[in-house]
């Protein structure tokens, strides 16, 4: 079937001979002390972007500060904590969302796979205000110099927990490195061809999500399919009552970990959202609270 959305996809130098044990102590004792600092700074931190302020909360371009990235199933709440965790060393950093629903990792882990978690309360797309339940969002990625945080979103989500399923041990330590590239590729693709059974705008000609799924880019294939699966699900959740999107969350996580695809009754429930959802009315609802999704409502017209 055709797709309604847009197409894209040793060292070096003489050897040290000897250190006194008074130099290494004061290396480790420094080493400590910083990350200990590090810790307990989980202050939240504005991430710098064009064509705002900080005054407005709109930020703004600025040296050494890394770009952010979106919390999304509906915007995340403010002030919730995010973890990035190095896969390979099992060091951590935390940060906290903003008032956008966006984090920035103030210090870069280049080279290495990096995994992130995050809990809170996510903007209600039916509701048009902050939902009651807590939903855990995550994502893996490898990071290199220079790259964006990634993005945290249901469809990074999924693919992180199939990712960790496919690779099990080979996950963390030193060969996740090796194994995970290829492994995340290899989730993604399961996760795609999972979602396109459930969700008619999923299939898509090329079998692949888009490469960056930021719910932000207006026009891009990404926020398309962030922006759909998110509507599809919160309608889902919606029809469940109490409790119904930390428990459609839970439900498709272990199927997809478990299985590399949903369970039938599962299928039928986000076939039912997807066509008896409001999506310009939720769209609508999230341009006018945050100012973007709008871009989105071409696709359902």
């Amino acid at each position: 079937m055709t797709s309604r959305y847009p197409t894209n996809a040793t060292r070096s130098g003489g050897a040290v001979d000897r250190i006194s044990a008074l130099a290494i102590a004061a290396l480790l004792s420094c080493f400590f002390l910083g990350t200990m600092v590090e810790a307990a700074d989980t202050s939240p931190k504005v991430a710098k972007r064009p064509g705002g302020n900080a005054a407005s909360g709109k930020p703004d371009v600025g040296k050494d500060v890394t770009e952010s990235a979106s919390v999304f199933l509906g915007p995340m709440q403010k002030s919730s904590v995010v973890r990035i965790t190095d896969l390979e060393s099992g060091r951590s950093q935390q940060t906290r969302t903003d008032s956008d629903g966006q984090y920035a990792i103030e210090k870069a882990l280049e080279d290495t796979v990096i995994h992130v978690s995050t809990r809170g309360k996510v903007f209600d797309l039916r509701l048009g205000r902050m939902g009651d339940e807590q939903v855990l969002l995550s994502a893996v990625a490898m990071s290199r110099a220079g790259d964006p945080p990634p993005q945290v979103n249901l469809l990074s989500t999924l693919v992180a927990v199939r990712a960790n399923a496919l690779a099990g041990m080979a996950s963390r330590g030193p060969y996740a490195r090796i194994v995970m590239p290829s492994i995340i590729e290899q989730a993604e693709r399961q996760v795609n061809d999972a979602l396109a059974v459930a969700m008619r705008r999923m299939r898509r000609d090329d079998g692949h999500l888009a490469t960056e799924k930021d719910v932000r880019d207006a026009g891009s294939m990404g926020q398309a399919q962030v922006m759909h699966v998110s509507l599809v699900v919160s309608e889902a959740a919606a029809a469940r009552g109490a409790n119904g999107m930390s428990s459609l969350l839970d439900d498709m996580a272990r199927d997809i970990a478990t299985l590399g695809r949903l369970q039938s009754s599962t299928v039928l429930e986000l076939r039912a959202a997807e066509n008896h959802m409001n999506a310009i009315g939720m769209l609508r609802t999230l341009q006018e609270e945050y100012g973007f999704g709008q871009a989105c409502a071409v696709h359902y017209r």
